[in-house]
């Protein structure tokens, strides 16, 4: 996460995409990891 950080702190970033992720079934665990993945980009994205 530090790394996405640093990105965002020093890179003006103009899209973020997310793609190659393959659910698993019955197996939730790395959906949820995207999920955050995606939720601190966006978050790293909204800071001034």
């Amino acid at each position: 996460m530090r790394f996405l950080r640093r990105v965002f702190e020093s890179r003006r970033v103009v899209a973020i995409d997310v793609v190659e992720h393959a659910p698993i079934p019955g197996l939730a665990a790395p959906d949820f990891v995207v999920a955050k993945l995606v939720y601190k980009m966006i978050g790293y994205w909204s800071r001034p």
